[in-house]
């Protein structure tokens, strides 16, 4: 459990937390509904290193990448239904986004610290309503490290100019989590967010 004095920063991933998604809707539309076919494809699109890799770290542009997910999938897309694809299937966790205006509103930092792209940035993040809430962002593609690389909590780390220790990391992947703790960062595995959200409202003493 984290130490709630301590606190001065609640730093939020996105993808689960803020906004559900899943990969499997992307590869649905590329492929149709054929698990041995996604199953081929999810292991090469994920492979360590590889496309998805490089375009979360920055280091592919978004028109190789595109052409990359065409060479895999062996298929030609229109450009702007792929992007469609690609980007348009986040869910808003309305329970996250209530608890981050709430904060906002009691003076708490808050920071955001993502596994992320510029396609997704542009077409879900920096548009969301309560991104401008945000005092400090991280965003793997700018900083060229993905978690759980211990730089990219580096980063937010030095953005916050503090103990890690005042930092309270919230984040679905349970490694992601681990990962921030190793370096001081207190870490909560949000495992159900509007769980772990509703309990900590109770800790900050924030109504419902």
């Amino acid at each position: 459990m984290f130490d709630l004095k301590r606190i001065e920063m609640v730093l939020f991933d996105y993808g689960n937390v803020i906004s559900r998604f899943n990969w499997k809707v992307f590869f649905a539309r590329l492929l149709g509904n054929d698990p041995s076919r996604i199953e081929k494809f999810s292991k090469e699109y994920f492979t360590p290193n590889g496309i998805f890799d490089l375009l979360e770290t920055g280091k592919v542009e978004v028109g190789v990448f595109f052409q990359e997910i065409e060479k895999l999938a062996g298929k030609k897309y229109e450009g702007n239904w792929l992007k469609w694809a690609f980007c348009d299937y986040f869910i808003p966790i309305l329970e996250t986004r209530k608890f981050i205006r709430d904060l906002k509103q009691k003076k708490i930092r808050l920071g955001l610290l993502s596994n992320t792209n510029i396609l997704h940035t542009e077409s879900e993040i920096s548009i969301n309503p309560i991104f401008h809430l945000f005092d400090q962002v991280t965003l793997s593609y700018e900083v060229k490290f993905r978690k759980p690389d211990p730089e990219i909590y580096q980063d937010a780390i030095k953005k916050f100019g503090g103990d890690p220790g005042g930092i309270l990391y919230l984040d679905d992947v349970l490694s992601y989590v681990e990962a921030a703790s190793r370096i001081g960062i207190q870490g909560l595995h949000c495992d159900n967010t509007e769980r772990i959200i509703k309990k900590l409202r109770i800790d900050f003493g924030i109504p419902e």
